[in-house]
């Protein structure tokens, strides 16, 4: 019926008024009203914060929840999401820890830990730039510089020969490179150079003086050391069969490419044999110049381009760890920061006061905060009814001030 039903009316004029609930989505909608009268009954969830929140709900239906929508909410996180409403406390940010010192692997104090370059590389080598192996980049002299004078009038390339048990002390037995370095040998051990050893120096020594060798073609990696630690103690084979080698008179500035054709063992005479070629690019006498440095890829300072070692090499001696004592990993030996500490974990739980699960001892939010809401607000002693006993509770606190 019509709230302003007109009992005198004998014309409907189409003002007639029906109260009741007008909207569609509540539980007791009525197609007939067209006056919302405030009945309307729509269950839903009322927390504001809850995922589910319907504001049009009148009647908390107890279908909040809080995981949907919750997620990292700090845009500076690596895990931020942009859809989240509720933080969970999930959040992973990325430290970096800065650290200070030489970024550049060519010089010798390169720190592998460092993160930013402070400008204290240390470059060493030659400053003299009138010495043949002038290094522009050095930042102080390590004294290497070498002047050298070319000390070679022979052919480019020489195949020499001493028979077994032919007489090492004639000069057609000796390979005169230069003035200074005759190479022979004696009826049995190692080569040596006459020019200064009388005979073969021994192991020790390793071989002629004023040389240096390595196995592999000039053009080929490889340190330069003695004739006796380059053939690994074992001349019999790796100086034979076409052996390619390197042979660097340091003095004289000269590089030579050498294949071995032979070399006899034991005391079977001390025959051997080679041909030995001038690198012209390489060698002082040619027209480019050495190119001087660490040659060592172990060592701080390497220098891939260099074509001689010229003893500058340095090797790391940092122990590299964990340098900060409040870190879980402190390494007391360490002596360089590595960036790898490792700190104490927070306790996790639930950080938010006014859930039900609050920690008080939490010290990082792991997501885990219930805030549920009761399905029957009225039941506050929590055993099903609402009651007499209800009422005696709420009566009990009624005029209490609550505390903020």
């Amino acid at each position: 019926a019509a709230s302003n039903y007109d009992t005198q009316a004998n014309v409907n004029d189409g003002s007639c008024i029906y109260p009741g609930c007008t909207n569609p989505n509540a539980t007791n909608y009525d197609a007939q009203a067209n006056e919302d009268d405030g009945s309307c009954i729509i269950p839903g969830c009322r927390v504001a914060f809850a995922c589910n929140y319907n504001p049009e709900a009148t009647v908390e239906d107890g279908s909040c929840e809080i995981v949907s929508c919750a997620g990292c909410t700090y845009s500076d996180a690596v895990n931020y999401d942009e859809s989240a409403t509720i933080d969970n406390g999930s959040c992973v940010y990325v430290v970096v820890c800065e650290v200070n010192g030489c970024t550049d692997s060519a010089a010798i104090n390169f720190m592998a830990a460092a993160t930013i370059d402070d400008g204290s590389c240390i470059y060493s080598g030659c400053t003299d730039s009138n010495a043949d192996n002038y290094n522009a980049l050095a930042t102080f002299d390590d004294g290497s510089c070498q002047v050298f004078v070319c000390d070679y009038e022979g052919e480019i390339s020489v195949t020499f020969s001493k028979a077994n048990f032919a007489d090492w002390t004639a000069e057609s037995n000796q390979d005169r490179i230069t003035s200074n370095v005759w190479i022979t040998r004696a009826d049995n051990q190692g080569m040596f150079n006459v020019f200064d050893q009388p005979v073969y120096p021994g192991n020790a020594i390793g071989g002629p003086s004023n040389t240096l060798w390595k196995l592999g073609a000039t053009d080929q990696p490889g340190s330069y050391t003695s004739w006796v630690v380059a053939a690994q103690n074992n001349p019999n084979t790796y100086c034979n069969n076409d052996t390619e080698w390197s042979l660097y008179i340091p003095d004289a500035g000269l590089y030579f490419d050498v294949v071995w054709h032979s070399f006899t063992g034991s005391n079977g005479g001390g025959g051997f044999s080679y041909t030995r070629t001038l690198n012209l690019d390489l060698s002082d006498c040619g027209d480019q110049p050495l190119v001087y440095g660490c040659t060592d890829a172990n060592a701080l300072n390497f220098a891939p381009t260099a074509s001689f070692d010229d003893g500058s090499c340095v090797i790391d001696a940092n122990i590299y760890g964990c340098t900060y004592a409040d870190a879980l990993n402190y390494d007391a030996a360490a002596t360089a920061d590595d960036g790898s500490c490792v700190y104490a974990i927070p306790v996790e739980g639930c950080t938010y006061p006014d859930a039900v699960n609050f920690d008080s001892n939490a010290e990082l939010d792991n997501g885990t905060c219930d805030f549920s809401v009761s399905a029957c607000p009225a039941d506050l002693n929590a055993d099903g009814l609402v009651n007499a006993s209800d009422l005696s509770l709420f009566l009990s606190a009624f005029g209490t001030a609550c505390s903020e």
